[in-house]
């Protein structure tokens, strides 16, 4: 989110050029974002507010695979 403070310098910012399909892959982008939260909590375990911060980003996705019966 723009303005939002993370408690961290932001190095780079812009659109990413990826383009996630579940065409080819039948567990979908679910499989995909959960592995890269997954490496986010533990390349960063005990930073202060990432605990929140993965749990918002879970919610979300689980959220997500309700939304579209990918469950």
């Amino acid at each position: 989110m723009v303005g939002q403070d993370y408690g961290c310098q932001k190095v780079i910012a812009g659109e990413s050029d990826w383009n996630l399909s579940d065409k080819n892959q039948p567990a979908g982008d679910g499989l995909f974002i959960k592995n890269i939260l997954d490496t986010i909590k533990k390349a960063l375990a005990g930073m202060p507010g990432l605990e929140d911060w993965l749990n918002k980003r879970y919610e979300q996705l689980a959220a997500a695979r309700t939304r579209d019966n990918n469950i």
